[in-house]
């Protein structure tokens, strides 16, 4: 399968033209996708202008008068374009250093890499005709910061690439097409069916394509039936269907799939913090949230679960979330201290609490939820 060149690429049939170089920015959370832009990019520049006109660049790791001189050198030969790749730039975007380094920088140095951003910014400003410099960031670059700010005058809009999570029905194209790249098929419903089962990440995604194609009868389309035999369920979408349930304020169905988790090999007692404890923390979080966006972020959910997790809450009172919320922490407290045994054999106690548990949500919402036959 073709590459796409992107239509404001200088390695399309157009040079760029003007009194300096051109500077381009492809930058996201969504680092598979940009990852595997950039990647493809590189690549078409390699085939254009010859690997030697290509470098790649850690700025964090490179002296200043050493990317001076790269950002300042001609092509080869004097012919075509001279490509710079500076991966990650701007490398404070990020928020992603090195753990030794966020616990043992001293401020000179953290001073220091804040002046080579803002010398590399101005050498920016004046980067040849000939030479095309490619940032790299694995963040978004907040609209109204300073950094943004800084960034305007030397990336139009139209230089700029974003990458950011997919939605739905992105999620379920994205994944037809990589199935497709690879020389397979796959119906919608069983591409919507792999990331509901394997979480939304593209990294894990891929990596579960890969097993399909290999694993599966390539003369027929990848199925349902195909990926639970050779694809597991991530943490992720474990937590999402247990959420999932909640959102459709049916205690039938949480009850439903609480039991369908105890059946899978999930135990009562790691349900408590990891999959009752999340909805809960999810539900508060989301209650009176402001910035949906930096929100989601900060408790690493994905826009669309955090857009349905929004909805629910707001179908509860904060008294009520906090009132369940005390409940949750007794049923944990008791597990610990033996009012409620879990040993071998005793796990009958621990379901019934929950159970329990996920009766009180409801009613006190006036929410039908019948009480269990004894």
């Amino acid at each position: 399968m073709g590459v796409k060149i992107w239509k404001n690429s200088p390695v399309g049939k157009k040079e760029p033209t003007g009194g300096k170089g051109l500077v381009l920015m492809f930058s996201g959370p969504e680092t598979f996708q940009l990852r595997d832009f950039v990647r493809n990019y590189i690549r078409l520049a390699e085939g254009k202008y010859g690997e030697e006109n290509v470098s790649r660049i850690d700025p964090r790791e490179t002296e200043f008068n050493v990317l001076k001189s790269e950002l300042f050198s001609l092509p080869f030969f004097c012919v075509g374009k001279r490509i710079i790749v500076l991966d990650p730039f701007p490398y404070e975007a990020t928020g992603k250093k090195k753990k030794a380094d966020s616990e043992e920088k001293e401020p000179e140095k953290k001073n220091k890499e804040k002046l080579n951003e803002e010398l590399i910014l101005d050498l920016l400003k004046n980067t040849p005709e000939e030479v095309v410099v490619i940032c790299v960031c694995p963040a978004e670059i907040k609209a109204d910061g300073t950094l943004s700010k800084a960034l305007a005058p030397i990336i139009s809009k139209e230089h700029s690439k974003k990458f950011m999570p997919l939605g739905r029905g992105d999620l379920t194209q994205w994944v037809i097409e990589r199935v497709k790249m690879k020389d397979a098929k796959i119906l919608p419903a069983a591409a919507e069916f792999l990331w509901n089962r394997c979480g939304t990440n593209l990294w894990k995604l891929e990596h579960e394509v890969e097993k399909l194609v290999a694993f599966t009868d390539s003369a027929k389309p990848i199925s349902e039936n195909d990926i639970e035999k050779v694809s597991d369920p991530s943490y992720e979408s474990i937590q999402y269907a247990f959420s999932d349930a909640f959102a459709t304020r049916n205690c039938r169905e949480v009850m439903k799939v609480f039991h369908e988790l105890l059946d899978s090999g999930e135990t009562a007692q790691g349900m408590i913090y990891r999959d009752f404890g999340s909805v809960m923390r999810n539900l508060v979080l989301t209650r009176f949230a402001i910035d949906r966006k930096k929100t989601a972020e900060d408790i690493g959910m994905h826009p669309f679960a955090f857009s349905k997790t929004k909805k629910t809450a707001s179908a509860f009172s904060m008294t009520h979330l906090k009132a369940m919320q005390r409940k949750l922490v007794a049923i944990d407290e008791g597990t610990k201290t033996g009012l409620i045994p879990v040993s071998s054999g005793h796990e009958d106690h621990l379901i019934f609490a929950l159970e329990r548990w996920i009766q009180d949500f409801f009613r006190k919402e006036k929410t039908s939820c019948p009480e269990e036959k004894s």
